[in-house]
């Protein structure tokens, strides 16, 4: 059976599980359920706070940001923020000299927020009617001055970048927007500005202001907002390793936002708050230059029940409550299959989508119009080729298809020294090889350990052959996809 013919059978309305990036959901807020962090990240407008969330990456955490950036754009939800805010999604550095990275400076990251806040200011005072004699006299110049120096000179890209970004229900602003080359001169028209003297908030031209300067202009223009009623403004900073520069190296990554990051004066404006959305291979790259006792920063958060609850919510949200697992399993898997997918999942919502991906693709080949429901044939099937693919793009074919030869969760050097056959010159016992090739193992499980692969856990003993027990270090494997391609059975079994 066709896929598209599956989903349908099943009363989906779409593919539930095909869209694996956050701010590409449209149902987001029907399936979405809040880390136990996520009152305290989105915080009070009335006292703005900056915050740092890391995590793996498919951890969720470009979902959090879109959920705040949603309570901040919901006018139905002003009360409960504390106020009206007005949120920039930076999530975009094309503009950036990425190929000197080391070459960004803070301001060059604040005009880039700038061009963006500036354009969603205009066009949300557009859309609340605060236009002409309804502004505040002494606003309209400086908004004004921030609408010309931010915008009358944009690039294609940029403005097409802003644009997709500006993206409004209202049938209103998609008309005013169609024409990107057109929006300054429209929105100048629209808010009635064309007679309107700016009054500038400094006289260094943009290309000469430092960090001071541009702070400054950054916090002028939180003020400005504040005098539109907003309470405050929150930068929402995302996808920092997702560039052709930094993707995947996060020593790039970090390099990319560390002028922000580090800048406790920016971190703390007047009426503004930074969020970041980090990649967690990012943090290793400061030092004390992390403000921890001034900015708080927490780890991407998702219990077994939160996915859980986030698997149900999505699956009755893309079939308007026509489909449920036990529509969608048969009746010996259903008792188990939800804490099977949340456990091979990872902590990681992407990945839970991407392994019901894989299983529909599966299920799909089986089914027949007289049976769709989803065998335990189709879900190992799909399980074995997401479980393969994820880590080999995680740790690479080689160190995996090593790693699964040791067919042990649980080892220690001297099995890795005889799995692999490494060797030294004098004999301990059997199994017990010199501190030669003990040297040779411990470089192999060192580089596992590297990519997060595995840990140390609690040490074990060894009998030599004199007959003494010898402690020895012993390592898990933390990936528990990599469990499972070691003992398919077993693991399956272990599911309760």
């Amino acid at each position: 059976m066709l896929i598209n013919k599956f989903i349908k059978a099943h009363r989906f309305t779409e593919h539930p599980f095909s869209k694996v990036a956050a701010e590409k959901e449209d149902l987001l807020d029907m399936y979405f359920v809040e880390p136990r962090y996520f009152s305290e990240a989105l915080g009070d407008a009335n006292h703005p706070k900056s915050y740092v969330v890391f995590g793996p990456r498919g951890g969720g955490k470009s979902a959090v940001r879109s959920m705040i950036e949603r309570y901040c754009d919901s006018e139905s939800e002003v009360q409960d923020i504390g106020g009206r805010v007005l949120s920039i999604t930076y999530d975009d550095f094309t503009a950036l000299r990425l190929g000197q990275i080391n070459t960004i400076t803070l301001s060059d990251h604040i005009n880039e927020i700038l061009k963006r806040g500036v354009s969603k200011l205009a066009v949300c005072l557009v859309e609340r009617g605060i236009i002409g004699e309804h502004m505040p006299l002494e606003s309209r110049g400086l908004l004004r001055w921030y609408i010309d120096e931010y915008m009358s000179d944009l690039s294609r890209i940029e403005l097409d970048s802003i644009i997709k970004s500006l993206e409004s229900r209202n049938d209103k602003m998609k008309a005013l927007l169609s024409n990107a080359m057109e929006m300054y001169n429209v929105l100048i028209s629209v808010l009635k500005l064309e007679r309107v003297e700016p009054k500038t908030p400094t006289d260094t031209p943009r290309q000469k202001r430092d960090a001071i300067s541009s702070i400054h202009i950054m916090e002028t223009f939180t003020k400005l907002a504040s005098t539109f009623e907003y309470e405050a403004v929150y930068v929402l900073v995302d996808k920092v390793d997702e560039t052709d520069s930094t993707g995947g190296n996060s020593y790039k990554a970090a390099r990319l936002v560390s002028p922000m990051l580090t800048n406790i004066r920016l971190l703390e404006i007047d009426r503004g708050a930074f969020k970041f959305f980090l990649w967690e291979n990012v943090k290793s790259h400061f030092g004390e230059e992390l403000r921890t006792d001034r900015i708080t920063m927490k780890p991407t958060e998702w219990s077994d029940a939160d996915l859980q609850r986030m698997f149900l919510r999505r699956i009755a949200a893309y079939s308007l409550k026509k489909a449920s697992v036990e529509s969608l399993f048969e009746a010996s898997i259903q008792n188990k299959i939800i804490k099977l997918l949340v456990s091979l999942s990872f902590k990681s919502p992407r990945d839970l989508n991407r392994i019901m991906e894989s299983i529909f693709a599966e299920a799909a080949v089986d089914a027949t119009p007289d049976d769709l429901k989803i065998n335990w044939s189709s879900i190992k099937q799909g399980i074995n080729r997401f479980s393969t693919d994820r880590v080999y793009d995680l740790y690479t074919q080689e160190v995996v298809n090593r790693i699964l030869r040791l067919e042990k969760e649980i080892f220690t050097i001297s099995d890795v020294a005889a799995t692999f056959k490494v060797t030294g010159g004098k004999d301990l016992g059997e199994d017990i090889p010199d501190k030669t090739a003990t040297n040779k193992a411990r470089n192999i499980v060192e580089k596992w350990k590297g990519k997060g692969l595995i840990s140390q856990v609690e040490s074990g003993f060894q009998i030599d052959k004199t007959g003494r027990r010898r402690p020895v270090n012993q390592y898990g494997i933390l990936d528990p996809r990599v469990i499972y391609l070691i003992d398919p059975v077993k693991y399956l079994e272990s599911i309760e």
